[in-house]
């Protein structure tokens, strides 16, 4: 993982992008501290920055790929990342609330003591994904494609999960309770007994 120390710090993310010369160019080794701006691009790409301190509230970040990049203490809630690519990406105490990912690829990264409620990875294939400490009240994984994806630890209470097989996900130390599946989908799920009774509600049986 990039390593802050190592990284030229900047003052201004619109800054870096507006000194892009083509399409072609990237934003790479920089250390974004203590800024507070709305960014609005399509298609550019961040690779070994770190980002701390930073508030990029309900900015839209566009089919934006983010390559081996750290996310420390930024508020990203409301931020459109659609159609994006996050490979080795660390998120740490971060704000996700409302916050959009749909469409994308999220690869060999880590959420972690993330504040998501309401957020939306709906559409978006999941390889290595680590959801530790997380707060995803009420998010939406809808029609994920999910390949080794741990939940630890999280409140994922009401989260709506149609259309993602969830075969193999662990949600034994999780909160599901409210939770959205359809019967399909919960084959080889990972729960414990109490959880087993609140699935079991999709297929109609009462437990008593």
């Amino acid at each position: 993982m990039v390593k802050k120390e190592e990284l030229e710090e900047c003052d201004s993310i619109q800054i870096e992008i507006n000194n892009l010369i083509d399409e072609y160019d990237e934003i790479s080794g920089k250390y974004f501290k203590n800024i507070n701006e709305y960014i609005d691009i399509q298609r550019v790409e961040f690779k070994g920055c770190y980002f701390e301190n930073v508030k990029l509230q309900e900015s839209r970040m566009i089919s934006t790929d983010f390559t081996n990049c750290v996310f420390k203490n930024v508020d990203l809630s409301g931020c459109n990342f659609s159609e994006s690519i996050f490979s080795n990406v660390m998120f740490e105490n971060c704000k996700l609330e409302g916050a959009i990912f749909t469409e994308g690829r999220i690869i060999d990264t880590k959420f972690e003591d993330i504040v998501g409620r309401v957020c939306n990875f709906s559409g978006s294939k999941l390889k290595n994904v680590n959801f530790i400490n997380d707060n995803l009240l009420s998010a939406y994984f809808q029609n994920n494609e999910f390949i080794k994806v741990e939940f630890n630890n999280c409140n994922l209470g009401s989260v709506n999960f149609f259309d993602t097989k969830l075969n193999r996900i662990d949600f034994r130390n999780s909160n599901i309770e409210g939770c959205s599946f359809k019967l399909n989908d919960v084959k080889g799920m990972i729960v414990t007994p109490l959880q087993a009774v609140e699935i079991s509600k999709i297929t109609g049986i009462i437990v008593k």
